[in-house]
């Protein structure tokens, strides 16, 4: 997907544009006509180029958090005795299923 930042017409192409343009970056995507790359939303990724839509962008998988919007990796990993779920956008994840872990026994519950 190429995109052409800086034009004013729907249909951008190299001829209509201001900006450089090229492949769509890493942590972004760009949807057929976009002028912008769009960042892909907090609890995901993209770590190479060419994102067309939103479901290019990776949900941040178990064990790491997402904490930011266009990151191209996960912002870590969660916090000591916590275990993030898929999407997870802090590294404590607290008021959601989540599961609190010491000496190697996990206990999942539901904190309200």
């Amino acid at each position: 997907m190429i995109f052409h930042v800086g034009t004013s017409v729907a249909t951008p192409t190299p001829a209509t544009s201001t900006g450089d343009g090229g492949p769509c970056p890493a942590g972004f995507y760009c949807p057929v006509q976009t002028e912008d790359p769009i960042p892909c939303p907090n609890t995901t990724y993209r770590d190479v180029q060419g994102g067309a839509a939103l479901s290019d962008c990776l949900l941040c998988p178990q064990g790491q958090y997402c904490g930011s919007s266009n990151l191209t990796t996960p912002s870590g990993p969660c916090d000591p005795g916590f275990f993030c779920l898929d999407g997870s956008n802090v590294p404590n994840p607290a008021g959601r299923l989540l599961a609190r872990c010491s000496k190697n026994n996990c206990v999942t519950s539901l904190s309200l």
